[in-house]
């Protein structure tokens, strides 16, 4: 059974291992590895910023995906997402969705989830249309192309 709950200290490494997972940094607008002191100054920095929720998700005490919201003004929360490996392409994605919106509500008073996924990112820009999410433009961050999507509270 996949549980899901905030970020704590003690999953520093299980988040740093699958941010660096090479698909992960793939994806990502930063393509480079993450140095382990970058990560622990970003992590910690997150996991107490009132302005950032940080969840994980589960099973047997195994990470399988960790999801972000950072505030970005305006009522908008910009979610991030990485899935482990072993857990991707098995149809979990909505359900892990769904239960970070429903958490992201008790959080803050947002009222619009954005998502940017590289153009080239198929499966995830398919992930945040099946999700519910709505393309909203196209953009450039980092010298890369993004499409951007956006859910309603």
């Amino acid at each position: 059974m996949i549980s899901m709950r905030r970020a704590e200290a003690g999953d520093i490494d299980a988040v740093y291992r699958l941010s660096n997972d090479p698909t992960v940094r793939a994806m990502s607008f930063a393509t480079e590895p993450i140095p382990y002191n970058d990560h622990v100054v970003w992590f910690e920095g997150k996991i107490h910023d009132s302005g950032t929720l940080l969840l994980v998700f589960c099973e047997d005490n195994e990470l399988i995906a960790q999801m972000r919201f950072s505030d970005s003004g305006e009522g908008r929360a910009e979610v991030g997402i990485a899935v482990a490996q072993a857990w991707r392409h098995k149809g979990l994605g909505a359900t892990l969705m769904g239960m970070a919106l429903a958490e992201l509500r008790t959080h803050g008073n947002y009222r619009t989830v954005i998502a940017k996924v590289k153009k080239g990112n198929e499966p995830s820009n398919r992930y945040f249309l099946k999700c519910g999410f709505s393309f909203i433009r196209t953009g450039v961050k980092n010298g890369v192309e993004y499409n951007e999507y956006g859910y309603q509270l």
